[in-house]
C-alpha cells in the first residue's frame, strides 16, 4: 500500500527535531527534513487522533538555508541521529533559540531572548568524541532510524571525531554484539571501546594496538581508561563512562564554572552529578586549600574515578550517593553546580538543593524542557534566574547546552 502523501508549507521548529505544519483541515503535522517556509511533499509516517508525523520526501519550494547533507543517510528512512544536517549552521542555532525561548515562556513563565553561541572554528562536523553504535543482524555497526528500532548500517559518521573514524570500527563485523560505544578525544591518550553482548554470544573483537576494549564491563584489552587533558589536568574516563561529548565542551564548561561560580578562598562549594570530577576541579581552584568542595555522584565507578582524578586536591571530598547525604551532614555551600542527566533535577533534586540553601546555583542542562521545569520549581523555592548561556555543543541535532545562573531572592 502506497504511503499517504501531503503537500504542506512548513512552519516553525518543534521539539524532537521536526517542524510544525498543518493540513488544510487544520490538523497538526510534525515534519522532519523540511525547513520553515518551504513547500514540501510529506510522506505520513504516523497518525494519531491529535497529530500526524511525516517526512519531507520532495522539496517543491526550498528555503535559502537549505544545504546538501554531508551524510547520505541524513534523510527520510536513514539514520535518526542528525535532525538538522540539511540546514545551514546559523539557521540551526536560530531553531534552537526559538525552542529554548518557547520552553522558558510556556513552562517557567519567563519571556527571555536567547542567543545560541557557536564555538570558534566549529563547522558542525567531527565534534562527537563518544559514539554509541547499535549492531544489525549482519554484525554491521549503525544507528536507529527516527522513532524506530531498525538499525541503519553506517559506513562512516561525519559528526564523529576524527579519532573515532580513524579506527575503522565500522568496517568490522561485530557478530554477537548488541552495542559498541567508543570514546576518542583529541586530547586523550588512547581510544577505549565498550561492548555489550547479546545474551549467550561471544564477540570477536578486532585487534587494534593501543585501543582498550571491554565487554559487558570486563576489560579484555588494556587500557581500561582514556586520559583526557582539560585545563592542565588529566581526567581518566573509562570505556562506556560519561564525559562531555563535544571535543571542546569540557574546556568551555570548565571555564564557564570558573567565571560564574563567584566563590573564593575558604568558601564551600558542591558539585552535584559530578561524574569524574570536571566541575569539582574548577571549584577546587576557586576555593583553594582552605576551602571545601563536595562532589556528589550516584555512579560508584564514576565516583571512584573522580577520587583518582582529584587525589592531589585535599579540599575535594567525593561522596557516592545523592544530595540528601550532604544535608544530613550540615553542609551549607555558597554555590551548587548541578549537571544532571537529560531528565533534569525534578522535584526530588530541587528539594535537595533547596535544603542546602546555597546563595547561588549553576544549573547545566542539555534539555530545554526539563531545564525550564526545574527553573519553575526553583523559582517557587525562592531562586531567580539572573543569567543564561546557550552553547551549541550538539551541531546538526536539536540538542543544546544550557548554563543557568540562579540567585536567592
Amino acid at each position: 500500500m502506497r504511503p499517504e502523501q501531503l503537500t504542506l508549507r512548513v512552519g516553525p521548529p518543534a521539539t524532537g527535531g521536526s517542524f510544525i505544519s498543518r493540513t488544510p483541515e487544520g490538523q497538526v503535522v510534525f515534519v522532519r527534513h523540511g525547513l520553515p517556509g518551504e513547500v514540501v511533499v510529506a510522506e505520513v509516517t504516523e497518525r494519531t487522533a491529535r497529530y500526524l508525523r511525516a517526512d519531507a520526501v520532495e522539496i517543491l519550494e526550498p528555503a535559502a538555508e537549505r544545504v546538501v547533507p554531508r551524510c547520505p543517510l541524513a534523510g527520510p528512512g536513514g539514520c535518526g541521529g542528525c535532525d538538522y544536517q540539511h540546514s545551514a549552521l546559523a539557521a540551526q542555532r536560530d531553531f534552537k533559540s526559538t525552542l529554548i525561548a518557547t520552553q522558558l515562556r510556556r513552562v517557567a513563565g519567563l519571556d527571555l531572548p536567547v542567543e545560541v553561541e557557536g564555538l570558534p572554528g566549529d563547522d558542525g562536523f567531527s565534534w562527537r568524541t563518544r559514539v554509541r553504535f547499535s549492531v544489525d543482524e549482519t554484525g554491521a555497526l549503525g544507528f536507529h532510524r527516527h522513532r524506530d528500532r531498525t538499525v541503519v548500517a553506517t559506513p562512516s559518521c561525519p559528526i564523529a571525531a576524527q579519532g573515532i573514524e580513524a579506527l575503522g570500527l565500522e568496517q568490522w563485523r561485530w557478530n554477537g554484539a548488541d552495542s559498541v560505544e567508543v570514546t576518542a578525544h583529541p586530547s586523550g591518550d588512547a581510544a577505549v571501546v565498550a561492548c555489550t553482548s547479546r545474551r549467550g554470544h561471544e564477540i570477536d573483537l578486532p585487534r587494534i594496538a593501543g585501543v582498550g576494549f571491554s565487554v559487558d564491563g570486563e576489560v579484555r584489552q588494556r587500557p581500561a581508561h582514556t586520559h583526557i587533558a582539560i585545563a592542565g589536568r588529566r581526567f581518566a574516563v573509562s570505556a562506556g563512562g560519561f564525559f562531555q561529548v563535544h571535543r571542546a565542551a569540557a574546556a568551555v564548561l570548565h571555564q564557564a564554572v570558573l567565571e560564574l561560580a563567584q566563590v573564593g578562598p575558604g568558601d564551600v562549594a558542591v558539585d552535584l552529578y559530578s561524574g569524574v570530577g570536571l566541575f569539582a576541579s574548577a571549584l577546587a581552584d576557586l576555593v583553594g586549600p582552605k576551602g571545601k568542595v563536595v562532589a556528589v555522584e550516584r555512579d560508584a565507578v564514576a565516583a571512584e574515578t573522580a577520587r583518582t582524578n582529584l587525589a592531589d586536591l585535599p579540599q575535594v571530598d567525593v561522596v557516592t550517593g545523592d544530595a540528601g547525604r550532604l544535608e544530613a551532614r550540615g553542609i551549607r555551600p555558597a554555590v551548587v553546580v548541578c549537571d544532571p542527566a537529560r531528565r533534569g533535577l525534578g522535584r526530588h533534586g530541587v528539594d535537595k538543593i533547596v535544603e542546602l540553601a546555597p546563595r547561588r546555583i549553576l544549573s547545566v542542562s542539555c534539555d530545554p524542557a526539563t531545564f525550564a521545569r526545574d527553573l519553575a520549581l526553583l523559582s517557587t523555592a525562592g531562586y531567580q534566574l539572573t543569567a543564561l548561556r546557550a552553547i551549541d555543543l550538539f551541531p546538526q541535532t536539536e540538542h543544546v547546552e544550557l548554563i543557568g545562573t540562579l540567585e536567592q531572592r
